[in-house]
């Protein structure tokens, strides 16, 4: 009993020697790791405030003159804009496109010099470009300035030449039809007050037949279908003007193929020309035209036709 009383006393005390030699070195190993893990925390706060600071490249990026278009991959414009500015590239599309547009001006305008003045040449020009105008030259996305020193469209500029003197006077029946047909091409539009007045020109003078001279059914179809595409309504017409397009109509209503059939009355229509106040003869010749017709009809010439 005394051995074990013995043996546990010298135990303790073993264990207590152990453990006042083991403090210092326990001391030492914690302070060192308290060095380290405050050295590393210092050194990735000293790299987040160099990741803050700005430097000159990121400065021109942040400047209201460049923002980059995540969604695109792109840069945009997004600083000061004045009226006449272009953006995205748009200012040298534009400047070639004016310059193409330019170069057709001098040569229909060839056709209209007063020593060699040929109108035969001029209209089947105009009409050439008309044919392939809007897919290729087409202003509708640009502005039309309101007021004076606003930029001038094709559509005008063939305005003002065709506004010369004697030039729509002396046009013959097929030159005048090729016109017309190019306007509704050419973004000529009935609301702007000089493209209404040549418009209403240009139709006075189809309708004014000289002696031994008639319009074909052809001609009196493309001729309304040019003027329909501008944008002429029925009621932009006075009590003379519609007298003379019923008139030039009922020449030709009983002739009418399948195609000129549909797009006549596709035109009438988007003139706003109601049935019910064509002359009976005409509403006669309309259907008969129509009848002899059906069964070539396609079913968007069908469409078309349908009138209200």
């Amino acid at each position: 009993m005394k051995a074990c009383s013995a043996f546990y006393t010298l135990g303790v005390l073993l264990a207590a020697f152990l453990t006042t030699l083991s403090l210092p070195l326990l001391n030492s190993r914690l302070q060192a790791r308290s060095r380290i893990h405050g050295s590393l925390k210092m050194t990735s706060s000293i790299e987040r405030g160099q990741n803050k600071t700005p430097n000159k490249k990121n400065d021109d990026r942040s400047s209201s003159a460049y923002v980059p278009n995540r969604g695109r991959g792109r840069t945009q414009y997004n600083g000061p804009r004045s009226g006449g500015q272009s953006y995205g590239g748009s200012q040298s599309g534009n400047g070639m496109q004016q310059r193409a547009q330019d170069d057709l001006i001098a040569q229909l305008r060839v056709h209209l010099d007063k020593e060699k003045r040929d109108l035969g040449r001029f209209s089947q020009a105009l009409k050439n470009i008309a044919a392939t105008y809007e897919s290729t030259m087409s202003y509708s996305g640009q502005r039309r300035n309101s007021g004076e020193g606003r930029q001038l469209t094709f559509a005008d500029k063939i305005t003002v030449m065709l506004k010369g003197e004697g030039v729509v006077e002396s046009l013959t029946s097929n030159e005048a039809t090729n016109i017309l047909w190019s306007i509704g091409r050419l973004e000529f539009r009935f609301h702007v007050p000089a493209h209404r007045e040549l418009c209403l020109r240009m139709l006075s003078r189809l309708c004014r037949q000289e002696e031994g001279e008639s319009c074909t059914s052809r001609q009196v179809t493309t001729a309304m279908g040019g003027l329909a595409r501008a944008g002429m309504k029925w009621d932009h017409l006075d009590d003379a003007q519609q007298e003379e397009v019923i008139r030039l109509i009922g020449r030709v209503c009983s002739l009418l193929n399948d195609r000129e059939i549909s797009n006549l009355m596709h035109s009438m229509n988007k003139m706003q020309i109601v049935w019910a106040i064509l002359p009976k003869s005409v509403q006669d010749g309309l259907l008969h035209s129509f009848l002899c017709n059906v069964k070539l009809l396609s079913d968007q010439q069908g469409a078309m036709t349908i009138y209200r």
